[in-house]
């Protein structure tokens, strides 16, 4: 029984759609991955642009002691943008403007009642109080540095950013100069848009690459 051979003009066909499919699918995979990565460091780029600010805004704020604006600052970006959230923590983990322990410091720092206390039991803070975890310990960590991870959760991504307030020496007036750290911002940023977007970039190339194969 004689052998059937492959007519060499199949064999081309064959080779050819192999090489599209594998030169295309190359292709697509990498303007998926091109386009993700740029949509993550363009969300990267505008929240270290936004850390910025609001740390030269505190910084701003707190040097002639105005912690009420600070406070009311923190608000109006909450109300801005909900998906943007701006908090203060003492080195210690506790929120910053919960009660008068930073007043009383820098009263008895200046020697004389500058700061008027709150009422008893009242608190500014918008901060919800938390245990200081391993990112937090390494940003207030000398020499102390911003720090950047994520948090995902089934249906949300969020960018966090602690950024440590130091001690400069125009602070020590105020603050003393015992210590480096006077406490650390805590920027979440919620990302989760960016994140279905680059679902959707991935999605909608690997559907060209179905088509075009």
């Amino acid at each position: 029984m004689a052998r059937r051979t492959v007519p060499i003009t199949l064999k081309m066909n064959v080779l050819i759609l192999i090489s599209l499919t594998v030169g295309i699918g190359a292709v697509t995979a990498f303007l998926g991955y091109s386009l993700t990565q740029t949509i993550d460091e363009t969300t990267r780029d505008s929240l270290e642009q936004e850390a910025d600010l609001v740390y030269e805004a505190l910084e701003q704020l707190m040097l002639p002691g105005e912690a009420p604006l600070v406070v009311d600052y923190f608000r109006g970006i909450a109300t801005i943008d909900p998906r943007y959230r701006v908090y203060l923590y003492r080195p210690d983990g506790t929120p910053a403007f919960s009660d008068n322990r930073t007043i009383a410091a820098v009263n008895e720092q200046l020697g004389t009642s500058m700061f008027p206390p709150r009422p008893v039991g009242a608190s500014d803070s918008m901060a919800p109080p938390f245990e200081p975890n391993e990112y937090f310990r390494e940003a207030i960590e000398l020499p102390a540095r911003q720090v950047v991870f994520e948090e995902r959760s089934a249906d949300t991504t969020v960018v966090r950013y602690y950024k440590p307030l130091i001690n400069l020496p125009k602070c020590t007036t105020c603050h003393g100069s015992d210590h480096t750290v006077r406490g650390v911002l805590d920027l979440r940023s919620d990302i989760s848009d960016n994140r279905v977007r680059q679902q959707q970039a991935v999605f909608s190339s690997a559907g060209a690459f179905l088509v075009l194969v």
